[in-house]
């Protein structure tokens, strides 16, 4: 009889990513007088799996290993095999920055990899297929998203998250609030504004958008102009981030007295 003796294949007898349990080993038994079952041992001898009819042993975790045989007629047990994993687990961090105004498309995501195995690459939705080098992705406008962090060996972190934008900055008049120049020249007018939106602080600047801006207390909303004289008044605002906006007061026009002297004669 040809003695009985094991082949391995242990070229998937490794663990890609770590912490997984995917390595495989596969044996095949030859010689003897067949009737063949199978038994996954650890190194120490102790039973990982029980006896099977196929030398296929899968999902296995890091360790050592050994395979036994039993024929008919005689029992074998294989070499030593030890499956391995990277030394360092794939791992990723996802750093979204917000849009910054209402409406803009300029939301940022960084993401910083270490560990794995080879080149790091990184997608992003809606392209989860077309990976890349680099790690910072810009020109984001508001919505949800998904990123992936991928290593040569497909081991992968994936990450769901969303941009954010804040809300449009709005100004209105203070209800009541507006005083008219009554004569030309007595510059008495006066406003009020109240802002909403966007993000605190607010500045404003009256009839000039070059500024100078007056920026509000951390929680202030509401701004007064007085001393004003009649007509069209623009107040632009800015808030923290640099949002911008405008507002017009439509003041009414004061009463302009301007007399002439009439010569009258009597005779």
């Amino acid at each position: 009889l040809t003695p009985l003796d094991i082949k391995l294949d242990v070229s998937s007898a490794v663990v890609k990513c770590t912490g997984e349990a995917t390595a495989v080993i596969t044996a095949e038994a030859v010689g003897g007088l067949g009737h063949y079952s199978y038994t996954l041992l650890n190194g120490a001898g102790g039973v990982v799996r029980p006896a099977q009819d196929n030398g296929i042993f899968a999902d296995l975790p890091i360790g050592t290993y050994r395979v036994a045989v039993n024929s008919v007629d005689c029992d074998d047990i294989s070499d030593l095999i030890t499956i391995t994993e990277p030394n360092e687990a794939l791992t990723a961090q996802f750093l979204p920055t917000n849009v910054t105004c209402f409406g803009e498309n300029n939301g940022k995501l960084e993401i910083i990899a270490s560990g794995g195995t080879g080149i790091i690459k990184y997608a992003i939705s809606p392209n989860l297929n077309q990976f890349d080098s680099k790690v910072i992705f810009e020109k984001l406008a508001p919505g949800d998203y998904q990123a992936i962090a991928q290593d040569e060996n497909g081991c992968f972190v994936l990450h769901d998250f969303t941009i954010t934008q804040p809300n449009p900055v709005i100004v209105k008049e203070v209800p009541n609030s507006m005083i008219p120049e009554v004569c030309k020249d007595d510059k008495d007018g006066a406003f009020s504004i109240e802002i909403a939106g966007g993000t605190a602080p607010y500045s404003v600047s009256l009839d000039n958008a070059a500024g100078p801006y007056i920026q509000g207390g951390p929680t202030q909303t509401i701004f007064d102009f007085t001393n004003l004289v009649g007509g069209t008044h623009t107040v632009y605002v800015k808030d923290a981030k640099n949002c911008n906006t405008e507002f017009v007061e439509n003041m009414p026009e004061p009463v302009v007295l301007n007399p002439t002297a009439a010569v009258y004669y009597d005779c």
